[in-house]
């Protein structure tokens, strides 16, 4: 998708890309495959450019813009620590303690462009994950729910248009690609 959107620009709006600091030949090049990395390797390269991050912490900006620093393409980090994750997320079956999921991190600064994951099914361990990051069940009936009466194997990812555009178009900040921003100054139209 991320591919298809650059080559589109590219093709359709040309002399757009060049006045926002692109040039059609980098959005065409957006192609896959992306570079990936697990969340282990990315440690490693991240430490190797000075910067040591405790294992389980999320990557945060900084360590998202020494990651994809000199890269002409998003990249693919995979398999999380399940501590910084949501508990819906389903665990990796070969190391419990990391997660089937992935970012797609654009470079530039711009950070998470996708984040996604294969979804827990099984009811028990969606119930201990949510008591071991402090929830009470409880309070999530209805998605307990959702599991109890029947669940299939599935996944789900969220892109963030506002930053693909925003990385798409080299844009300074995310509020320069959003139609409406809202800020501490400006809260409405």
């Amino acid at each position: 998708m991320i591919s298809h959107t650059c080559q589109r620009v590219a093709e359709e709006r040309p002399d757009d890309v060049v006045a926002m600091g692109r040039t059609p030949d980098f959005l065409k090049a957006v192609k896959p495959p992306f570079e990936r990395m697990t969340y282990d390797e990315a440690l490693k390269l991240l430490k190797a450019k000075g910067i040591d991050l405790e294992w389980g912490k999320d990557l945060r900006t900084l360590e998202e813009r020494a990651l994809t620093e000199g890269k002409s393409k998003p990249i693919v980090v995979t398999h999380y620590p399940r501590i910084s994750q949501a508990f819906y997320k389903a665990r990796d079956p070969k190391h419990p303690d990391l997660v089937l999921g992935f970012d797609v991190i654009g470079g530039d600064g711009v950070g998470e462009i996708v984040g996604g994951s294969e979804r827990e099914t099984d009811l028990e361990a969606i119930k201990k994950a949510l008591v071991e990051q402090g929830e009470d069940p409880r309070a999530y009936e209805w998605y307990l729910d959702s599991r109890r009466y029947g669940s299939v194997q599935h996944a789900g990812f969220g892109m963030g248009m506002e930053r693909l555009i925003q990385w798409i178009c080299k844009l300074g900040h995310i509020r320069d690609a959003v139609p409406f921003p809202r800020t501490p100054g400006r809260f409405s139209p």
